[in-house]
């Protein structure tokens, strides 16, 4: 496409997918460029879309307290910029609060994968029990059944007992 055509349109927003030059077929579905003209937004405020948009272009604090009250999700975004954008050392503080945050998820999800990877080797180890005391009483040599369940021999020999 010619810059000078797509310089001329009026919309502000406009979204591109990747195409097949001869043929013009769409090559996924999972991948699309949004592009917003900031310069080209509209006075009036009509759409989400739009609303977005003028956030990324306000740059008076006015603005940015206007399309809060405006929009939920814009209040959040907002009230999330006003954190990490205040002094260095309020940033570090934030900074360092979401990475706790994030080590606190990470290592309750390590420990829920390790206690149920915990909990299948104990019970395969209470089947692999279950087994060898039904082949000792079934008579079966001690030695065979060690080697068939592959129990310790601490674990045969409370089995004994």
């Amino acid at each position: 496409m010619d810059f000078k055509l797509f310089k001329s349109e009026s919309s502000f927003y406009s979204r591109f997918h990747i195409s097949e030059d001869t043929r013009h077929f769409i090559y996924t579905d999972k991948m699309e460029f949004h592009v917003i003209e900031l310069p080209k937004l509209p006075k009036e405020n009509s759409g989400e879309l739009l609303l977005w948009a003028k956030l990324f272009a306000a740059e008076k604090k006015e603005e940015f307290e206007e399309l809060a009250g405006m929009n939920q999700g814009i209040k959040s975004a907002y009230q999330r910029l006003q954190v990490i954008s205040q002094d260095d050392a309020k940033r570090r503080e934030y900074d360092a609060r979401m990475k706790a945050l994030r080590d606190y998820n990470q290592g309750m999800l390590e420990m829920e994968e390790r206690g149920i990877e915990k909990g299948r080797a104990e019970g395969s180890n209470n089947r692999a029990f279950d087994i060898a005391k039904n082949m000792l009483s079934a008579g079966f040599d001690v030695d065979m059944v060690a080697q068939m369940t592959n129990l310790t021999e601490s674990q045969m020999k409370k089995l004994r007992d």
